[in-house]
């Protein structure tokens, strides 16, 4: 949690269009996340379990209902009608 912020800075809106591996070193190993002479580094199975811990708050936190929740549905229905059968 204490480096979210930018892992959230660097890689939301990349991830949807690419990645910016210029703000951040992935090393293929289970390394903690760190800053490596101001850049954000981390191993790539570490941010795996992160990714899988951070998924399971965030379907935690959508019964709470509020925007969270109704921007979840309307991109799942979204997603859901330009699925491919």
């Amino acid at each position: 949690k204490p480096f979210s912020d930018r892992i959230y800075k660097a890689f939301r809106v990349s991830l949807v269009h690419n990645w910016n591996l210029f703000e951040a070193s992935i090393y293929a190993d289970d390394s903690t996340i760190r800053i490596e002479g101001g850049t954000l580094a981390f191993g790539l199975h570490n941010f795996f379990d992160a990714l899988v811990a951070g998924t399971e708050d965030y379907l935690n936190s959508l019964p709470s209902g509020g925007d969270i929740l109704t921007n979840t549905r309307n991109q799942y229905q979204k997603l859901r009608t330009s699925a491919k059968p």
